[in-house]
């Protein structure tokens, strides 16, 4: 048993150590060929090339970790902390490129106007949907049917966006205008909620909002690896996941606890009045959003190197 019990110890801390060295060290300069052309290149390089200062705040946690139990004072445990050091040193010269290829894009407005909105209707209207239970039983009187024929007239709204109007609006001249306008109309929508204490009506305002927030989230990921080169669409796509997405559970809570102070339907208002508020200061503030047309500000084609031959 006790040398079971050392080959598992072995197993975790070195064979780990050295995968995520393996996992840095392929994010750097892939290990297959022709980069992510296989399954397992991909696995090992794209967390870390993605990510690099979180995989080393998590590398350096679990350091501080097993130094605290001494798990260091053993041959195997110190060959893992060289495996760890020669990996911080792979994440910082990742880090490094990062950082001087997001200098390089940081001076497009228009990539800031997508995060913006993305921001807006994460922060804003997302943190509403969260309280559909709260919906259906303070607002609706109703029971868990209620809080289903609720949650089925939002996935229609979704479910129609990606089906008809999506395509719809990819093809329309000024797409900024369309963003914009969207956030607005989901404004309105909720502002109507807010007074809803009919099912249907609520249903139509649930079904209306939906129409318009997978359009604004959906046509930025697509936007963003129009405007940036071709190396750097992974990363800020992974950077816009972050800082949009990352942002609900601090909504959720907000959203929550004014919720229980105020009343639900005092914040759907003032989150829908926010909501109208955030598109229109977009629209009126900001000139180049009203005026972008996205084929001006497409990027070259990129090059078929990595992922046409993964695809093949």
């Amino acid at each position: 048993m006790l040398g079971f019990v050392e080959t598992v110890d072995f197993v975790y801390e070195e064979d780990g150590a050295l995968a995520e060295l393996a996992n840095a060290a392929n994010a750097v300069r892939p290990l297959g060929r022709k980069g992510y052309s296989t399954l397992p290149t991909f696995a090992f390089g794209w967390p870390t090339s993605e990510n690099a200062p979180l995989l080393f705040t998590g590398s350096v946690l679990d350091v501080l970790r097993r130094a605290a139990l001494g798990h260091y004072r053993t041959r195997n445990g110190r060959i893992s902390l060289v495996f760890k050091a020669i990996t911080w040193a792979l994440l910082g010269l990742l880090q490094a490129e990062a950082r001087a290829q997001f200098q390089a894009s940081r001076g497009q407005p228009r990539l800031q106007d997508l995060f913006i909105l993305s921001i807006i209707v994460t922060m804003l209207g997302f943190s509403i949907l969260n309280m559909m239970a709260a919906i259906a039983d303070k607002m609706m009187g109703g029971d868990a049917s209620t809080l289903g024929t609720l949650m089925a007239a939002s996935g229609g709204g979704a479910f129609t966006t990606a089906l008809v109007i999506l395509p719809l609006a990819q093809s329309r001249k000024h797409i900024g205008r369309i963003m914009a306008g969207v956030v607005v109309w989901m404004g309105c929508w909720y502002i109507v909620l807010s007074f809803a204490h009919w099912l249907p009506l609520a249903m139509l305002s649930l079904f209306a909002f939906s129409l318009g927030a997978p359009l604004v989230v959906a046509m930025s990921l697509g936007l963003i690896q129009v405007l940036v080169p071709f190396e750097m669409r992974a990363r800020l796509v992974g950077l816009f996941n972050m800082v949009s997405f990352g942002l609900q559970p601090f909504s959720f809570l907000l959203v929550g606890a004014s919720a229980e102070r105020f009343g639900l339907e005092k914040v759907i208002l003032v989150n829908g009045s926010l909501l109208v508020l955030g598109g229109m200061a977009m629209l009126l503030l900001r000139r180049g959003l009203r005026q972008w047309e996205v084929h001006e500000a497409a990027a070259p084609p990129a090059p078929a190197s990595h992922y046409d031959n993964w695809l093949r």
